[in-house]
């Protein structure tokens, strides 16, 4: 990590435990060094990490300040979520994301995100699933 921030490559954590950033050229090398299959399990451990932060307390106003940073975490995730099949996790987002759009009145984020959550729920679980 001392490398990277010495080039500027990397914000050192705040004093506060908060959040840090690392450049994109280090975040694209890092991916195209990862095997598949930890690819895999990265996409799968931050979809566990993100879905909770859009959950049923996306309609309350007070807790947009937090989620507004994560909104295009969480789109760059499902990117990336459906290349490797999870439809749980990878719907639910869909869904909560959507639901915070329509929420700040931003329809048109909202429906394509709620159309693709249904299609991956009905291929999953079948049309007349509850």
């Amino acid at each position: 990590m001392a490398e990277l921030w010495r080039y500027s490559l990397a914000d050192r954590p705040k004093a506060d435990g908060g959040p840090f950033a690392v450049h994109r050229l280090v975040q694209d090398f890092t991916r195209r060094q990862m095997s598949e299959e930890r690819r895999r399990a990265a996409i799968a451990e931050t979809l566990t990490w993100i879905v909770p932060s859009f959950g049923a307390s996306n309609q309350d106003v007070r807790n947009w300040p937090v989620q507004d940073p994560l909104v295009p975490h969480a789109e760059a995730i499902l990117a990336a979520a459906e290349t490797i099949g999870a439809p749980e996790p990878t719907s639910a987002l869909m869904n909560n994301l959507a639901q915070l759009h329509q929420a700040k009145v931003r329809f048109g984020l909202a429906e394509p995100l709620m159309r693709r959550a249904l299609a991956i729920d009905e291929a999953a679980y079948g049309p007349d699933h509850p």
